[in-house]
C-alpha cells in the first residue's frame, strides 16, 4: 500500500510540474477594456497586434484596442541626439545670388484701330483678360471602416480510430448492455432464492447488502465495515469466499466472486450447487 502511495504522489508532482511549465510559457496579453488573454506568442505588425492563442488560432486586433504598455512593457528609451548648429556662409564665399523672379504681369489691352475716312466708328472690341485656372482642394479621405476581428481556426482531420467510436456505441450496443443487466438482476435474485431469502431483497439498495451479509453466515456489524475505506477491501473479499463456501464452492472460486462477479454470479445461480 505505501509503494502504490508513493508511485501516485510521483505521478501527482509530475503532472503538477508539467502544468507550472506550460503556464510559465504562456503569455498575457492586457486589452484597454481590462480583459487579458493567454496565448503562445503576441507581436507587432503594420500596426495591429497579432496573438498566437495555440497552433490552430490566430488573433488580429488594432493597437487602440490593446494595453500596449501591460503588453510589451515600457519602451526602450534612446539616447538623445546632439543638435548640431550649422552657420551661414559669408556671402563673398556664397558666390552671386540668383536672379529673382520678375513677377507677371497681365497682357495690355488690344484696341482696334480708328477707322478712317470718317465713317461711323466701329464698336470698340471688348477687352480680354487672363483668368488664372484655380486648383481644386483635394477631397477629404473616406473614413476608413471600423477594425474587425479575424480568426483564422485550421480543420485537424480526426482520425479513422475515433471517427468509429460512434458506431460502437449504436443500437446494437445499447441491446446488448440491456440484455447483460437483465442476467445479472436475474443471477442475484436467483442466488438469493437459492439461500432461502426472496428475490426481491436483492433489488433494495443496501439492504441487498445487508442481506448478503446474513447469507454469507457473518455478523451484522460486517455490513457496517463496508463502508469503511481501505477496510471494506479486505471485508468485501472475505464476505465472498464466506459466500462461495456456503455454496460448498473453494476459494478461488470466492476471488471470481469478489473481482469478476459479473461472470460467477450467474454461474453460482444457475448451477447444481446448494446452500449450506
Amino acid at each position: 500500500m505505501a509503494h502504490r502511495f508513493r508511485a501516485a504522489l510521483a505521478a501527482a508532482l509530475v503532472i503538477l510540474s508539467a502544468v507550472a511549465l506550460h503556464a510559465a510559457t504562456l503569455r498575457s496579453v492586457h486589452l484597454t477594456d481590462g480583459s487579458v488573454i493567454q496565448c503562445q506568442s503576441v507581436w507587432k505588425n503594420d500596426g495591429k497586434v497579432m496573438i498566437l492563442v495555440n497552433r490552430d488560432t490566430l488573433v488580429e486586433l488594432p493597437r487602440d484596442e490593446v494595453d500596449l504598455k501591460k503588453t510589451f512593457g515600457k519602451p526602450r528609451r534612446h539616447p538623445a541626439r546632439k543638435k548640431v548648429t550649422v552657420a551661414a556662409a559669408p556671402a563673398a564665399e556664397r558666390g552671386p545670388s540668383p536672379p529673382a523672379a520678375e513677377p507677371l504681369q497681365a497682357p495690355p489691352k488690344v484696341e482696334p484701330p480708328a477707322p478712317s475716312g470718317g465713317g461711323t466708328p466701329s464698336p470698340a472690341m471688348p477687352s480680354v483678360a487672363v483668368a488664372t485656372p484655380s486648383v481644386p482642394s483635394p477631397a477629404p479621405a473616406p473614413a476608413s471602416p471600423a477594425p474587425t476581428v479575424k480568426v483564422t481556426v485550421v480543420p485537424h482531420p480526426v482520425p479513422p480510430a475515433v471517427a468509429a467510436v460512434p458506431a460502437l456505441f449504436g443500437t446494437g450496443f445499447l441491446v446488448g448492455m440491456l440484455l447483460f443487466a437483465v442476467v445479472l438482476v436475474a443471477s442475484f435474485w436467483k442466488v438469493y432464492e437459492k439461500a432461502g431469502e426472496a428475490g426481491w431483497k436483492s433489488l433494495v439498495p443496501f439492504y441487498n447488502i445487508f442481506v448478503l451479509v446474513k447469507i454469507a453466515g457473518k455478523p451484522w456489524w460486517w455490513f457496517l465495515l463496508l463502508f469503511v475505506p481501505l477496510v471494506n477491501v479486505a471485508i468485501g473479499i472475505l464476505l465472498h469466499l464466506a459466500l462461495a463456501a456456503r455454496f460448498g464452492k473453494g476459494p478461488l472460486f470466492g476471488l471470481g466472486l469478489a473481482l469478476f462477479g459479473f461472470v460467477f454470479f450467474p454461474i453460482l445461480a444457475f448451477d447444481r450447487s446448494v446452500y449450506r
